[in-house]
């Protein structure tokens, strides 16, 4: 588990992050961001969910609340069936978009998907129906 959770960062967060393969949880809701580096990474440079996210096979867990993030949730976080819980509230996603189509048919184990709070454009998604674990939805617009 990696939590930089309420944080006052000024260091780079490295890219190699994104190469654990065992990662299982990943948190950086609340983070306080005072970087003054050209090289910070991809999520932190371009406000940005990066791809390389979903090549953590691994993955349980992924908090990036409360972070600005902004443009498109990549929908490939959701091939990933042993991921539990999404928490993306309170950023800026999905601009001009909305949640990935394929929401459910590859996440068996979901349990929880945040993503309230967003400049979410959706409406009912019929492949949710698809994650049989899920126990709470929060997408509130």
């Amino acid at each position: 588990m990696i939590s930089l959770t309420r944080n006052q960062l000024d260091r780079l967060i490295p890219s190699k992050l994104w190469q654990c393969k065992d990662l299982r949880q990943f948190s950086l809701g609340f983070l306080f961001l005072f970087f003054s580096s050209i090289e910070v990474t991809k999520v932190m440079q371009t406000r940005t969910i990066p791809d390389e996210i979903s090549d953590l096979p691994k993955l349980e867990t992924l908090v990036l609340e409360y972070n600005k993030h902004n443009g498109v949730i990549p929908s490939k976080l959701f091939n990933n069936s042993l991921i539990r819980e999404i928490g993306l509230c309170f950023n800026q996603l999905l601009v001009s978009g909305s949640l990935p189509a394929n929401i459910g048919l590859k996440v068996p184990n979901l349990e929880l998907l945040y993503v309230a709070r967003n400049n979410l454009v959706a409406g009912v998604l019929p492949n949710l129906s698809y994650a049989s674990k899920l126990t709470e939805l929060d997408i509130v617009m």
